[in-house]
């Protein structure tokens, strides 16, 4: 009986002991999935900051410190004179302000192009790095409510941040069609002229609708930018 009550003892606290070191595994395992959804949680709201931050400046026609650094406009006195005689394309210019503007137009013309171009490859870029983040959160946590993060919302943001600057840059290289066709002899109103303020017209309301459209965008953002 002695050795038989030994022997039930033992098997007794082997189970025992089995299952408590389960149980203590189990909390580890649960503890470090708990620290991972909350770092992932963390991730996602930084991402998210930086986001924000990028669509701002954006919003507002700018650019970042980081893109300024890499884009340069020209010198601040042939942008000045750039945009005055820009301003004077539809009105009376004259032949040697049109061999001056076409001279500028090479240096200064597409800077914003550029610009507005780098800043939407980034906020894709940002975007689709948010995009990954919730990924890694959705397999730590598969019932995690994807609408919660706005992931659909940022993804047709950036398309749409990326066809504004395609537009954009459609529009100034039709604006250097024009002053090509100009200073080459072409008449006000001759059909080359009118094909191609067509074209531009037809630019800026793309520019227009589109921008209508990132508004909207925006405002159905959480906190709207």
């Amino acid at each position: 009986m002695t050795t038989r009550l030994w022997v039930i003892t033992a098997v007794t606290a082997v189970l025992l002991g089995s299952i408590a070191g389960g149980l203590v595994g189990s909390f580890v395992v649960n503890d470090r999935l708990d620290e991972a959804r909350s770092a992932a949680l963390v991730d996602i709201a930084d991402q998210r900051t930086v986001m924000q931050s990028l669509s701002e400046v954006m919003a507002r026609g700018g650019a970042d410190t980081i893109t300024e650094a890499v884009i340069k406009d020209c010198e601040p006195a042939e942008r000045q004179r750039f945009d005055a005689l820009l301003g004077k394309l539809s009105a009376t210019i004259s032949r040697a302000e049109l061999v001056e503007l076409s001279r500028l137009f090479d240096r200064c013309a597409y800077f914003y192009a550029r610009q507005k171009a780098v800043m939407a490859a980034r906020l894709t870029r940002e975007v689709d790095v948010y995009k990954l983040l919730i990924d890694r959160l959705k397999r730590l946590e598969p019932t995690a409510d994807p609408a919660t993060f706005s992931e659909t919302v940022w993804d047709e943001l950036a398309k749409l941040e990326r066809e504004q600057s395609r537009y954009f840059n459609d529009l100034v290289s039709i604006q250097g069609k024009i002053i090509s066709a100009m200073v080459n002899g072409a008449q006000a109103t001759s059909p080359e002229l009118d094909a191609l303020r067509k074209e531009a017209g037809e630019a800026q309301e793309m520019l227009t609708f589109n921008a209508i459209q990132m508004n909207e965008q925006r405002t159905s953002l959480p906190g709207s930018l």
